[in-house]
């Protein structure tokens, strides 16, 4: 995944990392893993922002349509009573792919295998090629997470971005920026009372993203800082009770690419870096693809027990975001998890809000924020640049 970090913001309550005192006192406190100057940390939750808003204020309409609904209402009159016997959610995916596009009348799709669920020509690899008939979005500007991404108040057009609608944050603060939920927020399993285990592949090992930061170099709790990104070569492991604990060692991966250091200032307890562009690799069983934005931002609260929580804000490119979130799931997945897939696909093109296109005004990508918490972790590099990096002189 690319990260493009613009005025990385991390929030941190004292910057004050644990010493061996405090450490005695508080036993509850994870103790920091520090090599050098950089302190490390590892990424135990990183998903999706989903305020705790009621949906029947963020969606008054209700949930938007599911696939099946949206394909069986797109079909000739006299077709749609028998597809709508049909239920069962590997029979619904074949009914979708054997009848392609619904103008083409209903076909049942029996004769179909489960390895005919994935590739070829179909809604979900191709929603540009397909209708949606009523795909909800999220279209007040109540409550929802996120930073601003923008700079502006009221969300007017800059030279970068496209003119949107603002949210307010949870605790007060204004002018929020998150497209992505507008285009999510009326799916129920992007919902808090959808699917809550979006962390699994964390656990599992399939993906690792460690952070370092530098003391201050002027000494202090304030000052100038080195901060560094990387993905992880290896899988994090468990304790008795299932999970990640604190003070793992943890190898940076061998790519550069997955590589990204930055440097920083902290003031007022607040850190603040330069931009810097981040590859986040991602392999799991169906997903091979990486995330990719741009513009990100952080804001983190350092934890009174070692542990760092936040957010990140960032800009996502809709063609991206949209084949590592719906494409791999395949149609069997977006059956199961109601989504429309050229419903979503359109609405997110609408909502775009960030990297303008300056000679036709149209933006491609649509920010986005996502939840984040680590524990410390101590991050290893190479023999040959692991000096270095306990310098802080990425």
């Amino acid at each position: 995944m690319r990260f493009m970090l613009r005025n990385l913001t991390l929030v941190l309550v004292g910057f004050a990392f644990v010493s061996a005192e405090g450490l005695a006192a508080s036993p509850d406190v994870m103790p920091p893993a520090k090599i050098g100057r950089m302190h490390g940390y590892v990424l135990t939750h990183f998903y999706f922002a989903r305020p705790a808003t009621d949906p029947r204020t963020d969606c008054p309409d209700g949930m938007t349509m599911s696939l099946r609904d949206d394909f069986i209402a797109q079909l000739p009159a006299a077709d749609r009573d028998r597809a709508n016997q049909v239920t069962e959610l590997g029979k619904v995916a074949r009914m979708i792919l054997a009848t392609d596009h619904p103008k083409n009348g209903l076909k049942l799709g029996e004769q179909l295998t489960n390895k005919d669920m994935y590739g070829g020509h179909n809604v979900c690899d191709n929603p540009a090629d397909y209708e949606s008939t009523e795909f909800k979005t999220i279209d007040y500007s109540g409550v929802a997470s996120g930073l601003n991404l923008d700079g502006t108040s009221d969300g007017a057009a800059t030279a970068s971005t496209c003119a949107h609608k603002k949210f307010t944050n949870a605790d007060g603060t204004p002018a929020i920026d998150n497209q992505m939920w507008r285009g999510f927020g009326c799916i129920k399993v992007y919902r808090r009372d959808g699917n809550e285990d979006w962390d699994a592949n964390i656990r599992t090992g399939e993906w690792t993203v460690l952070m370092e930061v530098s003391d201050p170099k002027g000494g202090g709790t304030e000052g100038d800082v080195d901060v560094a990104f990387y993905s992880g070569k290896d899988a994090v492991t468990l304790d008795a009770n299932g999970h990640i604990p604190a003070g793992l060692s943890l190898q940076i991966s061998d790519d550069a690419r997955f590589h990204a250091t930055t440097h920083g200032h902290i003031a007022n307890g607040v850190l603040t870096t330069e931009p810097v562009d981040f590859t986040f690799k991602y392999d799991n069983q169906i997903v091979h693809v990486p995330w990719v934005f741009d513009a990100v931002r952080f804001r983190l609260n350092l934890q009174p027990d070692g542990s760092i929580k936040g957010m990140m804000g960032a800009y996502a490119d809709v063609e991206k975001l949209y084949q590592f979130v719906v494409v791999p799931q395949s149609i069997q997945g977006a059956v199961s998890n109601k989504i429309d897939c050229p419903g979503l696909y359109t609405a997110l093109h609408r909502l775009a809000d960030g990297e303008r296109d300056p000679a036709t005004g149209v933006c491609k990508a649509v920010s986005v924020a996502f939840d984040v918490e680590a524990i410390p972790a101590f991050v290893i590099h190479p023999p040959a640049q692991q000096q270095a990096a306990a310098q802080g002189t990425p």
